[in-house]
């Protein structure tokens, strides 16, 4: 999508943005804001700048956003460790009837899976096969 203008309102400011998100999306995202802005309570909506307001809604979303992360990369971490040996154990598997996998995982990455090169007779190895991470790119 081309980035197009768009108008948003964020703590009781009207602010023109451009933006590829659709309308829709980029009103749930300024919702969102908004809710974390109701949070922070009425005396501070009420007496506090809209930018200072912002600043710390956007700071408690770098912190969400981060510990999100973190988690995600520790999950990562243990998906990996509890699939190494069931991965080397379906490749020894394929290599003894003659076909292979790939393992393409990276623990610290943002993948984790299984590709397959050559047809698959065993059900593990299948649904090993499909196991993959959410499309990131949307």
């Amino acid at each position: 999508m081309v980035a197009r203008p768009q108008h948003v309102e964020l703590a009781g400011g009207r602010y023109r943005v451009l933006s590829d998100l659709s309308p829709a999306e980029l009103s749930a995202l300024a919702q969102l804001v908004n809710d974390r802005v109701s949070s922070l309570g009425p005396r501070v909506t009420q007496t506090a700048a809209p930018a200072h307001i912002l600043a710390v809604v956007a700071l408690e979303l770098a912190q969400d956003l981060q510990t999100l992360q973190r988690d995600y990369a520790t999950l990562l971490r243990k998906v990996s460790a509890q699939l190494e040996p069931l991965l080397a154990d379906t490749e020894d598997e394929k290599r003894s009837a003659g076909t292979t996998l790939t393992n393409t995982h990276a623990v610290a990455g943002t993948e984790v899976g299984v590709s397959e090169r050559a047809s698959l007779r065993s059900p593990s190895a299948l649904r090993l096969a499909t196991l993959q991470t959410p499309d990131r790119s949307q």
